[in-house]
């Protein structure tokens, strides 16, 4: 799984944040292997993965858009995506800011995307590219981001912050390297050469969370892109981050993405 390091990130030098305004109600359509250089938008973002996977990293943090799960960007957020994923099918649609925005809505946000999502945007495959407006258009675009609004309030903790702490920097990653390995927080604390406490205080500090929750997270994050893969077994990704029991995976995956990895399966083959 690809997911940034902190040395990646380079947002503190202007010249690499560059504005890309794309038209008012405009959708988008991408796929395969792809990778943005860091930019911002003037419009809100939607994100809709039909298939496939997509690392996202901010100046803060780095979040993971499964297979048919929607991401919003609010707008000037600076910003850059990653997809290593063949079967990637993605759609991406903007918004003019308003006033009357939910203020709960300033971050990032990832949330699975309901059936009629998913049929909303496919119907949205009519504007493809066009930058013209209609008065049907218009109408159609601004129910869809009325609706993102609701469908916000069901958000998964999808996401990791950068650390910035040398320890914590070379900590995290060893942890992305051996997801596949217990991650026993006294023996990754032995590795470095510092006690489990000091471990403990220098994570709360520097990442706000602790050593076990980004573990999870870091797993269940592999898992998603594993199971991506056509010929993907629940058990062969159950053992590929580290578990060893599927039931006990199962359960894990199901706690942070809010389906089983075999819901996950069906749900993105069936809208694939």
């Amino acid at each position: 799984m690809t997911i940034y390091r902190q040395q990646d990130k380079d947002l503190s030098q202007s010249d690499n944040v560059k504005a890309s305004p794309p038209p008012h109600s405009k959708v988008y359509f991408n796929s395969g292997v792809f990778e943005t250089p860091w930019h911002k938008h003037e419009q809100h973002q939607l994100i809709y993965a039909q298939s496939g996977v997509i690392h996202i990293q901010t100046e803060l943090k780095q979040f993971l858009l499964p297979a048919h799960h929607g991401l919003w960007i609010p707008a000037g957020i600076g910003h850059r995506l990653h997809s290593s994923t063949t079967t990637l099918k993605v759609w991406s649609m903007y918004f003019e800011p308003e006033t009357s925005d939910p203020r709960d809505l300033a971050g990032i946000r990832v949330f699975p995307m309901p059936p009629l999502a998913h049929e909303m945007m496919m119907f949205s495959h009519r504007w493809l590219g066009e930058s013209g407006t209609n008065a049907l258009k218009e109408s159609y675009f601004q129910t869809i981001r009325l609706l993102v609004f609701d469908w916000c309030k069901a958000s998964l903790y999808l996401e990791l912050p950068l650390p910035k702490d040398p320890l914590i920097t070379d900590v995290t990653g060893f942890v992305l390297d051996h997801l596949d390995q217990p991650l026993r927080l006294n023996d990754v604390a032995d590795r470095f050469g510092v006690s489990g406490r000091t471990l403990i205080r220098h994570f709360q500090a520097d990442l706000g969370m602790t050593f076990g929750r980004y573990v999870q997270v870091a797993r269940m994050a592999k898992a998603a892109e594993l199971l991506t893969h056509p010929a993907a077994m629940v058990t062969e990704v159950a053992l590929a981050v580290g578990y060893r029991s599927p039931s006990s995976f199962s359960q894990a995956f199901q706690l942070l993405l809010g389906q089983t990895p075999s819901e996950y399966l069906q749900g993105k083959r069936r809208l694939a």
